[in-house]
Formats: structure tokens, C-alpha cells, sequence
């Protein structure tokens, strides 16, 4: 991916891209990849963010440094997030929902557990009113 970048970054390619969708496969998210995906939109007004694994499985957790780095880079023109077949965290939820003000369409994979405690219940109740 690093390859790509640079010549989209050459190219500005991208600076026009408001969606993106991107699929990863199902071993764990390395940092690098990570950073390298980041990269790629850093200049891209980006209101619509896609990420999902390959196949049917649920996959590896979505990392919260990525969530935060996504949302300071494009919170604010964020309109859809969907991050299907892998987890994300109630935290970077609660981030997304509080940082992203033109947020219309959230699409997330939580742990069934995790939502049932209280304090869960009251950051879904609060992220509903940031809406």
C-alpha cells in the first residue's frame, strides 16, 4: 500500500475522495498497515469510511489508535463509518460519537457482553443525543 500512496500523493489522486471502503483480510491489523491506510486519505475530505474483513468471519479488533487518528483527521466532515465484520471498541465508539458531529450512519460489531453492562448502556443513551 505504501507504493500506492506515493504515487497517489504524486498524482492528487485523491484529494477528492470523500468514500472510501477498504477490506483487509483476517490475521490481526498491523500498525504499519494502519498508518499506511491513514496516509493514504490524510487529504481526502473524507465523509464516508468503509472497513471490513474478507469473508464471513468476524475478524480482528479495529484499533483504537486508528479510530482516534481517523476521526482528528476527518471528524469533522464524517458523515458514515462502517466497520463490519471486525470489533471495535465501546471507547472508540464513545470517541466517534462525540467528535463527529455530522455523523448519520454508524454501522459497528461490538461483543454482545459488552453491551449489556450499565455503564455501556448510558454511552449508547449519550452517543444517541451527540447524533
Amino acid at each position: 500500500m505504501a507504493e500506492f500512496d506515493r504515487t497517489a500523493q504524486r498524482s492528487g489522486g485523491l484529494l477528492r475522495l470523500r468514500s472510501i471502503t477498504l477490506t483487509i483480510y483476517l490475521h490481526p491489523v498491523a500498525s504499519e498497515w494502519e498508518s499506511q491506510a491513514l496516509a493514504l486519505v490524510a487529504k481526502s475530505p473524507l465523509e464516508q469510511f468503509h472497513i471490513s474483513t474478507a469473508g464471513g468471519h468476524i475478524g480482528p479488533a479495529l484499533s483504537d489508535d486508528l479510530c482516534a487518528s481517523l476521526v482528528a483527521t476527518h471528524g469533522a466532515r464524517l458523515k458514515r463509518l462502517s466497520v463490519q465484520r471486525m470489533l471495535i471498541s465501546t471507547k472508540a465508539i464513545e470517541l466517534v460519537c462525540r467528535s463527529c458531529r455530522e455523523l448519520e450512519q454508524l454501522f459497528v460489531v461490538v461483543e454482545q457482553r459488552t453491551l449489556v453492562s450499565d455503564i455501556n448502556t448510558r454511552l449508547i443513551a449519550r452517543c444517541g443525543e451527540g447524533l
